[in-house]
């Protein structure tokens, strides 16, 4: 026989078989409830950098049980000036270091923390190039050209010597202030590559850099100028025309025109002037 009384929605009736007798009794079983609360929040990252600058960080969080009944956050900052925080998005403000905290909201009390450290954009200095007559220089910062630099990054300085010349060295010296030339500090070492090329790692200062162009071995002659006494002719050496110093003083007899000599390893063309 089968009584149907329900007595709650948590009763249920089963029956206790013994041959000959039907024993009814009584299991109490629980529901499982509806409102499942938060565990954990896991942020990640746990902790991070960040530079000033337009840059933006974005957290996640990870809520647990996957089935609880309200797995949203509220974000705050412990210091607003620092970095400000919404729906996960933290900028930042001014150099310095701040909590962001994610919280439950479903009452639990649960919550989680992410330490972020603002800096500051490292100072970049000028590189400017010296008096440069015979050629082009140009400056390249982990391969993109560059006119400024941080200190410690290293700069790749490429010549483009003029036709006829050729680059032998490149000199860089520090400055502090620059008006009508700068006032040049510390040299700064270099490094010669191939083909025209040189680095130098960046100090925490302007810098100055100037290539050291030389006339090609060719393209450079003596030329005979009349001097007292007259049997005596200072040598001077010419480029492109300008006559740049007073080398040597020759007796008007040990060469003739058109004849060709060394002079400090290069091709040289004597040729005489009239009295």
């Amino acid at each position: 026989m089968e009584r149907k009384n329900r007595l709650s929605s948590l009763l249920t009736r089963k029956y206790l078989v013994i041959p000959k007798l039907f024993v009814p009794f009584l299991v109490f079983t629980q529901e499982k409830s509806a409102t499942v609360d938060v565990t954990s929040i896991t942020l990640d990252p746990a902790t991070a950098s960040m530079t000033l600058g337009g840059e933006t960080l974005t957290l996640t969080p990870t809520v647990l049980p996957a089935d609880a009944r309200d797995k949203t956050v509220t974000w705050t900052t412990s210091n607003a000036s620092v970095a400000t925080v919404a729906d996960g998005i933290v900028t930042a403000v001014a150099a310095g270091t701040v909590t962001i905290t994610a919280n439950a909201n479903d009452g639990s009390g649960v919550t989680d923390t992410c330490t972020v450290t603002v800096t500051a954009p490292a100072t970049k200095y000028d590189i400017t190039v010296g008096e440069n007559e015979h050629g082009t220089v140009a400056f390249t910062v982990d391969g993109a050209a560059a006119t400024q630099a941080k200190k410690d990054d290293v700069v790749a300085v490429s010549v483009t010597p003029a036709e006829g010349y050729s680059t032998k060295d490149v000199t860089v010296r520090a400055y502090t202030t620059w008006a009508a030339a700068p006032e040049l500090k510390d040299n700064i070492d270099v490094t010669a590559g191939e083909n025209g090329t040189w680095t130098f790692t960046m100090p925490e200062a302007n810098v100055w850099v100037k290539d050291a162009g030389t006339l090609a071995a060719g393209k450079c002659w003596i030329e005979l100028v009349p001097s007292s006494p007259a049997h005596a002719r200072a040598l001077s050496i010419v480029f492109e025309g300008e006559t740049t110093g007073i080398n040597a003083v020759s007796s008007s007899a040990d060469k003739m025109d058109g004849e060709w000599y060394d002079l400090s390893g290069y091709p040289t063309h004597y040729r005489s002037n009239s009295f």
